[in-house]
């Protein structure tokens, strides 16, 4: 019977220790000492032959014992359950916290690169509005001038419509009509990827036609002017008499011209036979007398040049000519003789004119932007040619007659541009003759000479107007024959040039 209760007591206390919480444990350990220690008694107490009894009242404090672990068993689980519960709602509200903070992070990242976007949209709208100012105030001088434009011929300056008719393939692009009522020239260019042009003129009294086409590399033209007149006369009442008379005048030329990098080459020939040199024929009874001229002239050049950098722009001519001036007259009459034959005697002859020669003219132009600011800039340049003429030897009057100079032209050409309609410019040149110099012997005179001359001072000053696709410019020059710091006179003479272009 002890034994059973020692058993009955060794279980209850494994099962108090069993449910106790972890700080009851020293308080379980406790109580199961004294209960192994009541054990001990009862089984020393097992040695007494008499055994005791068992009684509710012995076992009422181990099943209030076993309520109050089983109590304290139920709050521990229940505030393991609330603490894992809080626990749960912790973790949970600090992932969406985490969450909250990635998204914020993310917007904030957003915001920096919009941010930052913006910055760069700002600095790049502001770069392209500096270098839209910049263009502008670069491509204010920028455009294609007329033929008032550039008087003194500073190859730093602005292109002009005869300049790129000069040189074809500068033609490219141009969709224009040009009119210049008072030097009675104008030019037409127009097409997509080829540009056709022609262009109108006078030259030697007779109107000159033009007609080129240009690639962006390469451009020709051709040219030609035409006269041609004959007369018959026939004088019934007075016996045989009559003449035949043919006034010619005409001029054919060609140029080309290409683009090597940034140089521009070109190349133009020309033959020119003035008008109004007429060839006579005359018939007067028995003689014939007929004067023929032969007088033309061959033109060359070749230009080189770098127009491009206004910064130092140069260009290089080389020019050629050949002016040949002979007359042929023949003379045809019969002559009597003795015997009461008839014979026809025959004179001819041939004279050169002293015009005749040939000559060579080599010639250099620089020019340079030495002022530049906002809309406005002074350009300097310096014009060089070379003259050298070497005229026909004539059997009994020129035996020599060999020239050679030198002529310098400083220039400067002034321009603004107060508006996008209204550009004014001026340009001034002085050309000095620096050296002269002629070894001839004609008519029996030798002459020998050298010569320094200031030449003249020109001045010129213009405006060209703008509006939609219409410009019009017009330029006052006057020449200075004085002094050039002298007051204007009566002897100076005022040039006016005005001209018109429509653009596509």
């Amino acid at each position: 019977m002890n034994i059973k209760k020692n058993l009955l007591y060794l279980h209850l206390a494994l099962a108090s220790f069993a449910f106790a919480e972890p700080s009851d444990v020293q308080e379980q350990a406790s109580a199961i000492a004294e209960q192994e220690q009541v054990i001990a008694n009862d089984s020393s107490a097992t040695a007494n032959p008499e055994e005791k009894a068992i009684t509710e009242k012995d076992i009422e404090p181990i099943t209030n014992n076993l309520q109050e672990l089983q109590a304290s068993s139920d709050a521990l689980k229940q505030e393991i359950e609330t603490l894992k519960a809080t626990i749960e709602a912790q973790n949970k509200a600090s992932a969406e916290a985490n969450e909250k903070i990635a998204k914020i992070t993310e917007e904030q990242a957003a915001m920096k690169a919009a941010e930052q976007e913006r910055l760069e949209i700002e600095e790049a709208k502001k770069a392209a509005e500096a270098a839209k100012a910049k263009e502008e105030v670069d491509n204010a001088l920028k455009v294609l001038h007329g033929n008032a434009y550039n008087a003194s011929g500073n190859v730093a300056a602005q292109s002009t419509i005869g300049g790129d008719l000069a040189i074809p393939h500068k033609m490219y692009g141009h969709k224009l009509a040009y009119m210049e009522p008072i030097n009675e020239n104008g030019a037409i260019a127009f097409g997509q990827n080829t540009t056709y042009f022609m262009s109108f003129d006078n030259a030697n009294e007779l109107g000159v036609i033009s007609i080129g086409s240009t690639a962006k590399s390469f451009g020709f033209s051709l040219e030609a002017a035409l006269g041609k007149k004959w007369q018959y006369k026939d004088y019934p009442n007075g016996g045989e008499e009559n003449s035949f008379t043919t006034k010619s005048g005409h001029m054919y030329g060609a140029t080309a011209s290409m683009l090597l990098g940034n140089i521009d080459v070109a190349l133009k020939g020309q033959f020119v036979n003035p008008e109004l040199e007429e060839d006579t024929t005359t018939n007067i009874y028995s003689e014939k007398h007929e004067i023929k001229h032969e007088i033309w002239d061959a033109k060359g050049k070749l230009v080189i040049t770098n127009t491009s950098n206004p910064a130092f722009a140069w260009e290089f001519d080389l020019n050629f000519l050949r002016h040949n001036a002979v007359t042929h007259s023949t003379e045809k009459n019969i002559q009597h003789v003795e015997d009461g034959k008839d014979y026809l005697a025959t004179y001819k002859k041939t004279q050169s004119d002293t015009s005749s020669r040939i000559e060579i003219v080599p010639e250099l132009k620089i020019g340079a932007a030495v002022l530049k600011s906002g809309k406005s800039r002074v350009l300097l340049g310096l014009n060089t040619k070379i003259p050298y003429m070497v005229y026909d030897r004539i059997d009994g009057i020129c035996s020599r007659n060999n020239q050679l100079a030198v002529f310098v032209k400083p220039n400067a050409l002034a321009e603004t541009s107060l508006s996008k309609y209204l550009i004014v410019f001026g340009s001034i040149d002085y050309e000095l003759n620096l050296f002269s110099w002629r070894d001839s012997y004609i008519n029996e005179e030798a002459i020998k000479s050298i010569e320094i001359n200031s030449g003249t001072t020109t001045v010129n000053f213009g405006a060209r107007i703008a509006y939609e696709q219409l410009a019009m410019e017009m330029g006052f020059t006057r020449q200075f024959l004085k002094n050039p710091f002298h007051a204007i006179d009566s002897e100076d003479d005022i040039a006016v040039n005005i001209g018109a272009m429509l653009s596509f």
